[in-house]
């Protein structure tokens, strides 16, 4: 028999892996949200109706609980006495792990991808990781849909999913704030907002295209440190003093990248050790 799919939680995420799936001829029974047009919109997208989530959590056979990680007990346990005991819960979740499901099969899984929106294209999940760990018979049939919906699948130790989650917030949450960080510098130098925002924006799109065209980080490094060019990032530094939170990060991510020139070579030993006696991070 075919299974049959409910959506709690029709935020960017869940609606985004929800449509993935109706297009592949995937039935929905229902859909419930805590906002009434996420749900309306949902319904019509997904062609089902809206349920209260006791009334979804009796017809579905996969559940998906697309909220956020600090509801997603609360909402399990509202709705677990409705369950049959061979439903599927599956979470979305890049540091919550699904052992806390004790009753149900689950599966926890969480796409390395941002949706700021929610993502209706055709290829909105092609080629996305997604690191799962789960029930093992659960797993097989959710890593099948993942890929057919043109996403790869990864597995990590369950302990290990809040250290994965911060590997993915460094690369796209905190990236944006060290962007922010240069465009306050941008600011103070009097650049308007579109020109500054060009010239950041461009000098990140060239350096992740250069990692991405030989796929790793060091090839894409480029600037004083790469160069070992002392004086210059004296200068920066003597320029960065009445900016204390830039100060730090160009600190510390510059003695980050000292690892890249250590490894690449070029750049003499005693050139490497004056900068980092310059940068003095501890």
């Amino acid at each position: 028999m075919e299974k049959r799919f409910g959506l709690l939680g029709a935020g960017n995420l869940g609606l985004s892996f929800a449509y993935a799936l109706r297009k592949l001829g995937i039935s929905f029974v229902g859909v419930n949200d805590i906002l009434a047009d996420r749900a309306k919109e949902a319904s019509k997208l997904l062609n089902c109706p809206e349920l209260k989530s006791h009334e979804l959590a009796k017809t579905a056979d996969v559940i998906l609980l697309a909220v956020q990680d600090d509801k997603i007990n609360t909402l399990y346990d509202s709705i677990k006495a409705h369950l049959s005991p061979e439903t599927i819960v599956l979470i979305f979740s890049g540091t919550l792990s699904s052992s806390f499901i004790k009753e149900h099969p689950a599966v926890s899984a969480h796409p390395a991808q941002t949706f700021p929106f929610p993502k209706l294209n055709k290829n909105a999940f092609k080629d996305v990781y997604f690191v799962l760990e789960g029930d093992k018979e659960a797993l097989k049939q959710i890593e099948s849909l993942i890929c057919a919906i043109g996403a790869k699948c990864i597995y990590i130790e369950t302990k290990l999913k809040p250290l994965y989650h911060s590997m993915c917030v460094m690369s796209s949450g905190l990236l944006t704030g060290l962007l922010k960080s240069a465009e306050q510098i941008g600011e103070s130098l009097g650049i308007d907002v579109k020109n500054r925002a060009e010239i950041i924006l461009s000098l990140a799109r060239n350096t992740l295209e250069n990692a991405l065209k030989e796929n790793n980080f060091n090839s894409a490094l480029s600037g004083p440190i790469a160069r070992g060019d002392v004086r210059t990032i004296e200068e920066n530094l003597a320029s960065l003093t009445s900016y204390p939170e830039q100060l730090k990060i160009y600190k510390q991510l510059s003695f980050a990248c000292l690892r890249i020139v250590e490894q690449k070579g070029g750049v003499s030993k005693e050139k490497i050790e004056r900068i980092r006696k310059i940068l003095n991070v501890k």
